[in-house]
């Protein structure tokens, strides 16, 4: 489950896909569209990372 239930991020079912040795290969967030439609954008931690925060 993602999401803390605001309108700006409401609770869902996320899928995640992984390789037989444990690594992450994807992500899909129905609110986010396909795997690799957000991958290149910073999510969380990794935005204040990038911004410098």
């Amino acid at each position: 489950m993602r999401g803390d239930g605001s309108v700006g991020n409401p609770e869902r079912l996320i899928e995640l896909y992984f390789a037989r040795d444990g690594d992450l290969l994807a992500c899909y967030d129905p609110i986010n569209g396909p795997p690799d439609a957000f991958a290149s954008q910073p999510v969380g931690d990794d935005v204040d990372k990038r911004e410098g925060a």
